[in-house]
């Protein structure tokens, strides 16, 4: 076995074995990941149109408002924001740039994705700034303090 080592080393045969064998395998790697790829733009773009899709339906389907213009809603309850989300949490309805600890009014609750969301409306100064859905998990809410004359 030894002898035969040594006789494709001496005249190259084992060495472009092997480099060829490092090309084939070099170029199945190259195609995998290339197919990986197309595989997750076609999947991001197809997430991409089923939120846009959703939006749009939720827009229609329920009369949720997609540019989080405020209403003439009822409010039911004071609460208050327990997680700020920043900037994970965003889409056509969601109620944005909320800080933690921030008052805002809940007008609806059980809507969205598994009824797991709260329609509410934030202020600015006192003023009504936007509504949208929001996690009811992060919303706490605020029982009205009984003042007596």
């Amino acid at each position: 076995m030894w002898a035969a080592i040594r006789k494709g080393w001496s005249n190259g045969g084992l060495l472009i074995g092997v480099g060829g064998l490092a090309a084939v395998g070099s170029g199945a790697l190259l195609y995998q990941m290339e197919a990986e790829d197309n595989l997750k733009k076609k999947f991001n773009g197809a997430m991409n149109d089923s939120r846009a899709a959703e939006g749009r339906i939720i827009a229609k389907v329920e009369g949720a408002p997609s540019s989080n213009a405020v209403t003439k809603d009822p409010i039911l309850f004071e609460a208050k924001v327990t997680h700020a989300l920043g900037m994970l949490f965003d889409g056509p309805v969601a109620l944005r740039n909320l800080k933690e600890g921030e008052t805002v009014s809940v007008l609806e609750e059980k809507v969205g994705p598994e009824e797991r969301y709260c329609r509410a409306r934030s202020y600015r100064e006192g003023k009504p700034l936007s509504e949208g859905w929001y996690p009811s998990q992060f919303l706490a809410k605020v029982e009205p303090s009984i003042t007596t004359l």
